[in-house]
């Protein structure tokens, strides 16, 4: 990925130079997009941001189960390997969808993060109960 397209995928996904932004598990390029777009990488919460990638549904369970979303200032994006990919997991934009909206995380948005990857961004409803 070069550095015009590391920006416009970080305005793509609302990160401004000097967000942090938690991660867990990302791909190998996202280490080198966030220091040439001036983000913040968080082993943890608090966080701006927080960019999850999935590749099955236990990983999205354990993060819901091991974090306190409300912690997150703005969004949540949620990526998982798209089923066109070799590396599908099998966890789709329908999954996700059951998990957050019941907590109160509505998406607003859904991107192609590169070409395995996408991604739903998600920010708290007027009454979020996580």
């Amino acid at each position: 990925m070069d550095t015009q397209e590391e920006h416009a995928l970080a305005k793509k996904l609302g990160f401004e130079p000097g967000d942090s932004i938690f991660v867990e598990t990302t791909p190998g390029w996202y280490t080198q997009f966030a220091d040439d777009t001036e983000l913040e990488l968080e082993p943890g919460l608090p966080a701006t941001h927080a960019h999850l990638f999935c590749r099955a549904k236990t990983d999205l369970t354990s993060f819901l189960h091991e974090n306190d979303l409300p912690q997150i200032e703005r969004s949540l994006w949620v990526s998982w390997i798209k089923q066109s990919s070799k590396h599908h997991g099998g966890l789709t934009d329908t999954d996700i969808r059951a998990a957050l909206l019941p907590l109160g995380w509505v998406d607003v948005k859904a991107a192609s993060i590169d070409e395995d990857w996408s991604g739903l961004q998600f920010v708290r409803g007027k009454n979020p109960k996580a």
